[in-house]
C-alpha cells in the first residue's frame, strides 16, 4: 500500500540529487605525480562531526568511501580504523597520534607532520586520507547563496606531512535532513572517487619503464 509514495520519494530525492550535483562547484589539487601515489598503503582517517552535520550522514559517507576505496584498482592496500587497531605497532602512543592527527586535519586542514611520522612509522603506512562531509547553513543576514554541502577530501605523505591531493566540493542544499542531503551527498562523494581513481592511476608509460627497471634489476 505504501509501494507508490515511497517510489514517488525516492524518484523526488534522485531528481534533487541530480539538480543539485549539475550545481556542484570543485577545486582539484594535485601535489604529486601518480607514480608516487600508485601502489601505496593508505590510513583511512575517520572524519570528525561539524555541527550542524547529520551524523548518520558522515556515517553513510564514510562507509561508502571506505568499500569503495578499498576496491580502486590504482590504490594500495587501504586500512580502516578497525584494521589499523588490529596492526602490531598500534601503542598507546600511536592511538594517541591517530586520533589527534584526524581531529586537527578534520577542524583546522593543518597537517601536523611529527604527529603524521608516528602514524607512519607505527603503522607501516605511506598515505594517510580523510573525507569530510560538511552541512553548511545560512545566515539570513550575512548570506545570499543559501545552505550549502562541503566535500574535503585529502590525502598526505605519512612520511613528511606534506599534503598530496585535495578536492573541496560544495553545492547548494536545502535545510539539514539527513535523508535529502543523501542522495547530493552520493553524488559528491562518487565525484571525489573519480578525481581520486585519476590521481592515483599510473600512466601507461610508467608502467612500461617500472617493468623494465625491474627486469634489468635481475
Amino acid at each position: 500500500m505504501f509501494h507508490g509514495p515511497t517510489l514517488r520519494l525516492t524518484s523526488l530525492l534522485a531528481l534533487l540529487a541530480l539538480l543539485l550535483g549539475a550545481c556542484t562547484q570543485s577545486t582539484v589539487f594535485y601535489g604529486a605525480q601518480a607514480h608516487e601515489l600508485h601502489g601505496k598503503r593508505i590510513l583511512l582517517l575517520p572524519p570528525s562531526l561539524i555541527t550542524p552535520t547529520p551524523p548518520a550522514l558522515q556515517q553513510h559517507v564514510t562507509e561508502r568511501l571506505q568499500a569503495a576505496m578499498a576496491k580502486l584498482p590504482d590504490l594500495g592496500p587501504v586500512l580502516d580504523a578497525q584494521a589499523a587497531a588490529r596492526q602490531p605497532g598500534f601503542s598507546l602512543d600511536v592511538r594517541d597520534a591517530y586520533v589527534q592527527y584526524a581531529n586537527t586535519l578534520s577542524l583546522t586542514g593543518i597537517s601536523d607532520p611529527d604527529l603524521s611520522s608516528r602514524l607512519a612509522k607505527g603503522l607501516g603506512v605511506d598515505l594517510l586520507a580523510q573525507a569530510q562531509p560538511v552541512f553548511v547553513p545560512c545566515d539570513r543576514l550575512t548570506c545570499e547563496e543559501g545552505d550549502e554541502l562541503w566535500f574535503v577530501g585529502q590525502v598526505i605523505d605519512a612520511h613528511s606531512g606534506r599534503l598530496v591531493f585535495r578536492a573541496h566540493l560544495h553545492a547548494p542544499a536545502s535545510g539539514s535532513d539527513a535523508a535529502a542531503l543523501t542522495p547530493l551527498a552520493d553524488s559528491m562523494t562518487q565525484e571525489y572517487l573519480d578525481d581520486l581513481e585519476v590521481a592515483f592511476r599510473q600512466h601507461a608509460h610508467r608502467e612500461r619503464f617500472a617493468n623494465l627497471k625491474r627486469l634489468a634489476a635481475r
